[in-house]
């Protein structure tokens, strides 16, 4: 007979429950485990109705990545823990869709949930100082609003602008863009991002226009640029623009194996904004040295 109670997850509890794993669950994710150690030390995991699993012989099917969070941390949880589960209905388990982050922003009744979701992503890599980092957990992601809430402004304002036909691709990172130099001028992002979008460049050699053809010739070629090439030239064209400096020929274009780390900014890009959290992979230092 299949049983449910709330019960609170302390280190041991969690090392006995661990002990029954005799490997029928799906291998473990050191990264999804350190996600979940982050999670729980800022204060972000929150007790949401998911269930620690075991089977009528009594070995642990489900649940093993928060069980070893609490392992590593100390910090106890409660959740439900259900058993005497047949060993035939976990192949059942988990096949529904995931939701996206977008999902969880439509969820809170946010505008533009989609566009939202992908320019909050992309500044929280920025600000992360990785353009290719994996992105965090959707509670950092909302912390990151919380923070930063006028980046809804430049979704709006970006959505507002009906670009042409013809305009520049990339919508999620020139609307980050326009965040991230909003931080240092917001008069001048909205003049700069939009005379990229609907194309009104002062001359053949303001950088706006310079960018601006550079990306579209782009998206006509065999191999065109990616958005992360696209972020890198709006960036060195904002550099360009805010030393009013003119263009006097295409800004080179970066091989993405080369793009890692964040442009600078230029024009006095706060730089207390970046992150600078001390990584939780220390506290699985045992666990991933090589045998």
């Amino acid at each position: 007979m299949i049983t449910a109670k709330v019960e609170t997850i302390t280190r041991e509890t969690a090392q006995e429950y661990l002990g029954k794993d005799k490997g029928n669950n799906r291998p473990l994710s050191l990264p999804h485990v350190l996600e979940l150690i982050g999670k729980q030390k800022r204060g972000e995991w929150k007790t949401n109705g998911d269930v620690i699993r075991f089977d009528t012989e009594g070995q642990l099917r489900d649940g093993q990545h928060r069980l070893k969070m609490v392992e590593q941390t100390g910090i106890p949880i409660e959740v439900v823990v259900v058993k005497n589960i047949d060993v035939d209905a976990f192949s059942t388990m988990d096949t529904g869709k995931k939701r996206s982050f977008a999902d969880v922003l439509s969820i809170e009744h946010e505008d533009n949930a989609r566009p939202l979701a992908l320019t909050i992503q992309f500044v929280w890599k920025y600000l992360s100082r990785n353009l290719k980092l994996k992105i965090g957990s959707y509670e950092e992601m909302i912390q990151l609003l919380k923070a930063h809430p006028e980046i809804r402004k430049s979704v709006k304002f970006y959505l507002g602008l009906k670009e042409p036909s013809g305009a520049p691709g990339f919508p999620p990172i020139t609307m980050a863009a326009h965040y991230l130099f909003s931080r240092v001028d917001k008069d001048k992002a909205n003049d700069f991002i939009a005379r990229y979008v609907n194309g009104l460049a002062a001359d053949l050699t303001d950088p706006i226009h310079v960018i601006r053809e550079q990306i579209i010739f782009s998206e006509r070629q065999v191999r065109p640029i990616v958005s992360l090439q696209a972020f890198t030239l709006l960036v060195k064209a904002w550099n360009c623009y805010i030393a009013e400096k003119p263009a006097k020929k295409k800004f080179q274009v970066q091989r993405i194996t080369e793009i890692v780390n964040a442009p600078r900014i230029d024009g006095g890009f706060p730089k207390e904004l970046f992150f600078n959290r001390q990584t939780e992979m220390e506290l699985l230092e045992e666990e991933t040295e090589p045998s």
